[in-house]
């Protein structure tokens, strides 16, 4: 328990170390809700959806798995050749440059949560490697 008391601490202690032109970005702004949403995205990958669909057919979702991956290549393929994108690390000052960097960014962190949507079922050998793969993607970002 204490090991979470800490966590949290250092949670509370980034949230006010973070870029106040930030703010009006009410999810992206603080690592709580990524938290958060990892943690219901493992309730439900875990727990929810195999309790779910344990006496239940599979869905047959062909053409929204297309439509994902379309939208996948597209969004990243607009990521990566963007203007403005560079592979180091971008500067932080207060520059109209960075902060239409941040839309960008934005985009980049909402695209690691709609990976969500590829998690497959546990495999008997790798019970937890695929969804656990999935939930720690937006913190890459």
């Amino acid at each position: 328990m204490l090991i979470f008391k800490v966590l949290y601490e250092k949670l509370i202690e980034l949230d006010t170390k973070s870029d106040p032109r930030t703010a009006h970005l009410s999810l992206e702004a603080s690592l709580k809700y990524t938290f958060a949403l990892i943690a219901l995205y493992l309730f439900v990958a875990l727990k929810l959806g195999p309790a779910f669909m344990s006496n239940r057919k599979a869905f047959e979702i062909k053409r929204i798995i297309q439509i994902y991956n379309l939208t996948q290549i597209v969004v990243w393929t607009i990521y990566l050749y963007h203007p403005k994108f560079n592979w180091s690390c971008f500067n932080t000052d207060k520059a109209d440059y960075t902060m239409s960097m941040l839309n960008l960014g934005v985009l980049g962190y909402w695209m690691r949560f709609f990976d969500f949507a590829d998690t497959q079922p546990p495999q008997p050998k790798q019970p937890f490697y695929n969804p656990v793969h999935y939930a720690f993607k937006p913190l890459q970002n």
